[in-house]
């Protein structure tokens, strides 16, 4: 795991941090095994061809959610200068 991910749990208060922890690592799992287990229910009624479409469409809409998300925190506010 990257040390920064570690670094924002000490930021939490130290009676709290095994709970933040955990709540990290509980997502962690639920993002590599979600998408295996519903592809594979997915499977059970379309043919693989079509599953996999689906699921490559399903991946790339999140991949554009994710990076409009991540530019819209970034776009400087109205009348500061970007550098």
């Amino acid at each position: 795991m990257p040390r920064q991910d570690f670094a924002r749990v000490s930021v939490a208060e130290p009676a709290s941090r095994a709970g933040v922890r955990a709540v990290f690592f509980v997502v962690a799992y639920l993002g590599m095994g979600l998408p295996s287990v519903l592809f594979s229910i997915a499977l059970r009624h379309f043919a693989v061809q079509t599953a996999m479409i689906g699921f490559a469409a399903v991946l790339s809409c999140g991949a554009v959610v994710s990076v409009a998300v991540a530019l819209r925190d970034r776009a400087p506010g109205p009348g500061t200068l970007s550098a």
